[in-house]
């Protein structure tokens, strides 16, 4: 299988206003590794982090290892457990903060 990503927010459109957001991501085997998300922000975000789920996120060792404008890049261990059905961690990614438009 493959390292998968749900959306539960992500803001949308030319113009997002949506300053956050948020992803389930889930590893169906203890093989897979790399997975990159779109994070729809259109700007390099200011701040992200990521919460475990279900304990198989510690055997993980989830490591964010890429941030742009685009996409945000997440790389996991392979250790024997690693890979559990349902979502693992919930990844937050926010957009900076300004005083002006």
């Amino acid at each position: 299988m493959a390292i998968t990503s749900v959306a539960t927010a992500v803001p949308t459109g030319k113009r997002p206003r949506a300053s956050l957001a948020i992803f389930d991501v889930e590893a169906t085997l203890d093989a897979d590794t790399t997975i990159a998300i779109a994070h729809g922000l259109r700007v390099v975000p200011e701040t992200y982090w990521f919460v475990e789920l279900l304990a198989a996120a510690y055997l993980s060792q989830w490591t964010i290892t890429t941030v742009d404008a685009t996409k945000i890049t997440l790389v996991k261990g392979t250790g024997v457990g690693s890979g559990a059905a349902g979502a693992q961690i919930r990844l937050f990614v926010a957009r900076p903060q300004s005083v002006t438009r």
